[in-house]
């Protein structure tokens, strides 16, 4: 298992990456789904937004997961709210709330850089399914991009990536501290964010 250095923390910039081999005709847009595959693989895309981490709880009707684009830079607070559309950063539910990263590079390669928690509720039942798909969408006119993904281990301001294979690491947003494996806490009341990104790697 290994830890993407200030996960969960809206205040840094670098904690995963993603780099497209070559140009895109449009900036990437990052979109959360349903998963049915057993973690770490995942469906080839997203389809559904039916689970709890999308439709939320009896006290708590809003998406969970949060993304903040960081190419362009770091964050001063997650949203508590999703919004429709873009926004960045936003909670992700399908088409309906995402994150386009309008700081994507003309140029290729192109990297961009995310950070990611989740906003967990006190009334979330732990036996609820809690497995669910990143997807970042794009389009591109020349030849396919290949896409390499990362995330740091290294400190902020000196950077080291080690690579990731979604379908067979995964990432897992869980709580200050947590070892795998091991997700958020449920709280005693209100709502708790996440304070880490674990990667499972195989």
């Amino acid at each position: 298992m290994g830890q993407a250095t200030g996960g969960g923390d809206i205040t840094k910039q670098y904690v995963m990456r993603l780099t497209f081999s070559e140009l895109l005709s449009s900036d990437p847009r990052w979109e959360a789904w349903d998963n049915t595959q057993t973690y770490p693989a995942v469906d080839s895309y997203g389809s559904t937004v039916t689970g709890a981490l999308f439709v939320g709880t009896t006290s708590y009707a809003r998406p969970m997961i949060a993304l903040m684009a960081t190419t362009g830079g770091a964050g001063v607070s997650w949203p508590s709210t999703a919004t429709d559309g873009n926004a960045n950063p936003n909670k992700l539910k399908g088409t309906t709330s995402y994150v386009v990263d309008t700081n994507y590079p003309e140029t290729a390669p192109g990297t961009i850089y995310f950070n990611m928690a989740a906003d967990i509720p006190n009334d979330l039942e732990p036996s609820e399914d809690m497995n669910w798909l990143l997807q970042c969408r794009y389009s591109y006119t020349g030849s396919s991009p290949t896409l390499s993904w990362y995330y740091n281990t290294g400190t902020e301001g000196s950077h080291s990536w080690t690579g990731l294979t979604p379908g067979t690491d995964g990432i897992r947003l869980c709580a200050s501290g947590a070892s795998s494996p091991y997700y958020a806490n449920i709280p005693y009341s209100g709502t708790e964010w996440t304070a880490q990104i674990n990667v499972e790697t195989t």
